[in-house]
């Protein structure tokens, strides 16, 4: 599945945290947002407070 976010020019991610992420899910997020960084866009939505994020 991450390999085709990366042939997308725009990925958007919606509702994003709303259920806490494990461990894991955060490592393939870190994963997404690394392999698309100066080559493409994400936008994230969300209806959690930045800090809540965690």
């Amino acid at each position: 599945m991450l390999t085709g976010l990366n042939i997308a020019d725009l990925s958007v991610l919606d509702a994003l945290f709303l259920p806490k992420l494990s461990s894991t899910a955060r490592d393939e997020l870190a994963e997404v947002f690394t392999s698309r960084h100066k080559k493409s866009s994400v936008a994230v939505t969300s209806n959690r407070l930045v800090d809540d994020w965690g």
